[in-house]
């Protein structure tokens, strides 16, 4: 009985004790989710018992880890990649969040769906959405958020998101005007051509770039010459990044795709080979660094 007794009184303490309640919550790796949302999905607050949303096993325990309530979290907000929550003696829980990257958004018959990089439908829309580019060209035929986007097209979809990556790692190992927030349309061909408009100020300029290029590279000129200014002295046209050189010629017209490179050398008297490797027309003058 006095054992008995006595477990039963350590029991009591355990669960009542407020050393054991949770004090402080944190969270890190939220940019754009409602860190209430988040709160609310796990299940846990403050001032509950510590055990509350921990899984059942051992192993649980033993690491502090909340595996019952990041499940709960994942499948209630399809926009968390990955998530970790873990207790901190004597009273702090921590959320370590990953966010799911929405690199632009495809026209569906009801709305709009935002995907991420491995093109999967985080979030779906009845409006244009914020400062994401769309991308054109492929016909959706199930967009379920959480679930990858299924489209009659799949080389075109792989082409876009490989172009969107490479333009989010650009922005990443280069710094200035971000590239990602400066580009409206992005639009992939089956064969490996793809075309995204940027819009500087009040300017458009066509970009045509390959898949077979090594494209973060070739986006890193491309926001090396934004940073010295070389496009505001510019007027719109065509940037070409496909060939040896990259080449540049002003026109109003951006929807040339059928044949680019006849378009851009169909007046080779007008085209002026410079040391950046940038082509120009007579009546511009574009001087870069030598970055290439």
């Amino acid at each position: 009985p006095l054992l008995f007794t006595t477990i039963l009184l350590l029991l009591t303490l355990f669960l009542t004790l407020p050393i054991f309640r949770i004090k402080e919550i944190e969270i890190h790796g939220v940019n754009h989710i409602p860190i209430e949302k988040i709160y609310a999905a796990s299940g846990i607050s403050e001032n509950q018992h510590f055990l509350s949303g921990m899984g059942g096993s051992l192993k649980d325990f033993f690491s502090g880890t909340y595996s019952d309530a990041e499940q709960q979290v994942l499948s209630k907000i399809p926009e968390v990649k990955d998530i970790k929550i873990y207790f901190s003696f004597p009273s702090r829980i921590t959320f370590e969040v990953e966010e799911k990257i929405e690199i632009g958004f495809i026209k569906i018959p009801d709305g709009y769906c935002t995907i991420d990089s491995n093109g999967e439908v985080v979030s779906l829309l009845k409006t244009l959405p914020d400062a994401l580019p769309i991308i054109e060209g492929i016909v959706v035929k199930n967009a379920t958020v959480g679930k990858r986007i299924e489209v009659l097209e799949e080389e075109y979809l792989i082409n876009a998101m490989y172009a969107m990556t490479a333009l989010i790692e650009a922005d990443y190992l280069l710094d200035g005007e971000k590239l990602i927030n400066n580009v409206k349309k992005i639009e992939a061909t089956i064969n490996e051509e793809i075309f995204l408009t940027l819009q500087l100020d009040d300017k458009e300029f066509l970009i045509q770039s390959d898949r077979s290029h090594d494209l973060v590279s070739d986006f890193i000129w491309l926001k090396q010459i934004i940073n010295e200014g070389t496009l505001s002295n510019v007027n719109q046209g065509i940037i070409d990044l496909r060939g040896k050189h990259k080449t540049f010629r002003e026109s109003y017209r951006l929807d040339i795709k059928e044949n680019p490179t006849e378009n851009l050398d169909d007046n080779n008297d007008d085209n002026l080979d410079t040391s950046a490797g940038l082509e120009e027309t007579e009546s511009t003058e574009i001087e870069t660094s030598d970055f290439q």
